[in-house]
Order: structure tokens, then C-alpha cells, then sequence
């Protein structure tokens, strides 16, 4: 797999590099040249790739039922409020209602589906109009859907960034393609009044597209992509009482 390299600023202490599954703190972030430890119910379809120093993630839609959970990720030693989170996706396979929903969440992430939870989240997949793109959040039993954007290809490098603000309660999306060129960027306003749960957890759960431009069922589909280069940092506020200092750390593309 061909690799692209170049630096970047990121906040976080060469001690977040490689964290166990419970307890990380925040900021995080992972390159993955070491294994992150998170936590999965299916470590054979979730786990660090050595070969390419990337997160494996193999999703299966399973409807109805969604058991397994088929949830990975890493729980927070404290809840987030204001935050930016960026990650880099390349998808190796992608089948007719398959996809991939990934962000921050609260404790239903370990729970089918998600389900009665709350969330920011990402939904990469295929469904009736081809490739798309989705952006949600979730909050007090309803959800914020952005429209969909069309598009993306295989075996390309995505960048997503999400931010979130507070005190406004809004969510952005954006993503950029391998060049760097933002193509797609979303904004969300939290429904239902705000969080009232911590969102305390970040990572993938559920195995098929949902309600993102689909019309039916397709029982089995596989989903596969490697996750790369993962960064959550609170507000610039919060990070300048942490203490922390900067760390320049290597961005691959592949």
C-alpha cells in the first residue's frame, strides 16, 4: 500500500500514544504504530493491523438483532464537552447496505445498534445512490440527520474532522479527500434540547447504513476499512489548564 508521509501538529503527550481499552485520557490520539488496545467483541473483525500500522475494522450487517454488538473503541477517563476529533479512512470493501458509524458516544456504544443512546457520529456506507457519506447526532430519543454526500471511491485516503461546540450545540463535519481538498462539510444542531448523557466513549458501532439513503435489507454485507492517524482533543481552553504539551507526530497516507 502506497504511503504518503508529512507532519503535523497535534495536541497530545508522547504517554497517549498507546493506551490500554479503559481509561484513556483526553486529549487522545494514535498513529496506531503500536496497537491501541481498545476494546471489542469481536477481536477477530476488530484489532490493529502490524503490517500497515492501521485499525482493522471488519462490520457485518446482521439484521435483524444486531448481536453480536460489534462494537470497538476506547472508553474516556472523563466525559468530553467541547471537542475536535479527526481520523483518516481508507475502505477496502463496501457491500449494498454495509457501512461504518464512527465518532463519539456515550455507553451505548458496547449496545446494539446504539440503541437509546446518544451520539456524534459518521456514517461512511453504500446504499441506493452508491458510496455516501452521512453525519448525525443523536440526543433525548431523537436525531439530526445531515443529507447525504455521494461519491467516495475504494482504496482511496478520507480525512474526517468533527467539531463540537457546547455552549452553541453544534456539530460540524468535514472531509477531505488524499490531495487534502475539503469536498464534503456538514453542520448539525444537537435535537431534543442537548446531551443529557456523557458521551464518554469513542469508537465504531453498527454494521449497515440505516437510514442514510437506503431501501431495504441486505443480510450478510461486509464492510472493511482501515482507520488511521485518530485524534480527540477537548476545547483550546481545556488543553491550555491540562498543560500539555505539543508532539509532532507522523501523518500517513495510504
Amino acid at each position: 500500500m502506497k504511503r504518503k508521509w508529512y507532519r503535523k501538529l497535534m495536541v497530545c503527550s508522547l504517554s497517549l500514544l498507546a493506551l490500554p481499552a479503559f481509561g484513556a485520557t483526553v486529549p487522545y490520539c494514535t498513529d496506531f504504530s503500536t496497537d491501541p488496545g481498545w476494546a471489542t467483541d469481536q477481536p477477530a473483525n476488530y484489532h490493529w493491523d502490524s503490517l500497515t500500522e492501521t485499525y482493522f475494522v471488519h462490520n457485518t450487517n446482521t439484521y435483524p438483532g444486531y448481536y453480536p454488538n460489534r462494537y470497538a473503541g476506547v472508553s474516556l477517563d472523563d466525559p468530553i464537552g467541547s471537542f475536535e476529533l479527526e481520523w483518516d479512512l481508507n475502505v477496502a470493501r463496501c457491500d449494498w447496505s454495509s457501512g461504518l458509524y464512527f465518532g463519539v458516544w456515550d455507553s451505548s456504544l458496547e449496545e446494539p445498534w446504539g440503541q437509546g443512546g446518544e451520539s456524534i457520529t459518521c456514517v461512511i456506507g453504500r446504499a441506493d445512490g452508491g458510496h455516501v457519506i452521512g453525519f448525525q447526532v443523536c440526543a433525548n430519543g431523537a436525531g439530526a440527520y445531515a443529507d447525504i454526500y455521494p461519491g467516495w471511491s475504494l482504496n482511496k485516503d478520507y480525512t474526517f474532522k468533527v467539531s463540537y461546540d457546547s455552549d452553541t450545540e453544534v456539530a460540524h463535519l468535514e472531509v477531505l479527500d488524499e490531495l487534502g481538498d475539503s469536498i464534503w462539510s456538514s453542520t448539525l444542531t444537537v435535537p431534543g434540547g442537548g446531551f443529557t448523557k456523557d458521551l464518554e466513549f469513542l469508537g465504531n458501532n453498527v454494521g449497515m447504513v440505516g437510514r442514510h439513503g437506503y431501501s431495504g435489507i441486505n443480510p450478510n454485507a461486509v464492510f472493511e476499512a482501515y482507520l488511521d492517524n485518530v485524534t480527540l482533543i477537548p476545547e483550546p481552553a481545556t488543553v491550555l489548564l491540562l498543560g500539555l504539551g505539543g508532539l509532532v507526530l507522523r501523518k500517513r497516507r495510504r
